[in-house]
């Protein structure tokens, strides 16, 4: 058995998804506001004291919760984001030192991974797996699977409705309903990073990488919001702390996420 050959063997099988048009919403903001402010109460017991969790109020503008998390549809079709592996998305905007990150507004293929899934049902996130790229191919896989933001597309080129997507990547197995899939928190690390739609967050108060405890979340629409009325916890280089509606969750996730 060739070295690609094992690799696929060990990946977990990513499978194409069933679900037809966006799922309606049944909540209104303040109650997702409010449900995004408990969970981060729990993760701040499960985590323990590190960085601190102030609750704020949870009124403002109001943004859907969103999607990411296990296994979705995957496409080796249509355009890739260009050569040489997973790219980071589109240029994205610029976010305001405090308050929720602006309504989506620009092309899809401008947005990044948060405005992406912000702005559902307009449009999808796709991922990749950066150990053995299916969009742009390298010819080799390393014994891993990583999956890594590719690019925001309109629904349609998804797959969503027809489980045919036009453009190449894997959706998240609730990026076609836009919801947050919580089923990212059960998931190790090699499990999450294994996941379209899920990340590895680091543990708020951290100040280094090395050595840092996380766990697994899905990628939600207020990750980027930034409350002007408590204090940010500290994160790691390359890390800001996650939104959570009108305040901040006990963890750190990438900046190349936000705009």
């Amino acid at each position: 058995m060739s070295p690609a050959d094992a690799t696929r063997t060990l990946r977990p099988e990513v499978k194409k998804t069933t679900n037809g048009t966006p799922i309606a919403k049944t909540t209104g903001v303040q109650m997702r506001r409010r449900a995004f402010w408990l969970l981060g109460i729990g993760f701040g017991f499960a985590f323990g004291g590190c960085g601190g969790l102030t609750s704020s109020d949870d009124s403002g503008g109001g943004k859907k919760s969103s999607g990411g998390a296990t296994t979705g549809g995957v496409s080796s079709g249509g355009a890739s984001s260009g050569g040489g592996g997973v790219s980071s998305g589109g240029a994205g905007g610029t976010l305001a030192a405090c308050g929720s990150m602006p309504e989506p507004t620009a092309d899809c293929g401008t947005l990044r991974e948060v405005e992406c899934v912000a702005a559902h049902p307009r449009c999808v996130a796709m991922y990749d797996d950066s150990c053995c790229p299916m969009c742009s191919p390298t010819g080799t896989c390393a014994d891993c699977a990583r999956y890594e933001f590719l690019q925001c597309v309109p629904f349609d080129q998804a797959g969503c409705n027809t489980n045919q997507p036009q453009a190449c990547g894997a959706v998240a197995a609730t990026g076609c309903q836009g919801e947050y899939n919580l089923d990212c928190l059960q998931l190790s690390k090699t499990s999450c990073e294994a996941n379209p739609g899920c990340v590895w967050a680091l543990k708020a108060g951290c100040t280094s990488v090395e050595g840092c405890d996380g766990l697994c979340r899905g990628v939600t629409a207020y990750a980027c919001d930034r409350p002007c009325n408590v204090p940010a916890p500290t994160c790691p280089e390359g890390y800001a702390p996650e939104g959570s509606g009108g305040t901040y969750m006990m963890d750190c996730v990438p900046k190349a996420m936000c705009p």
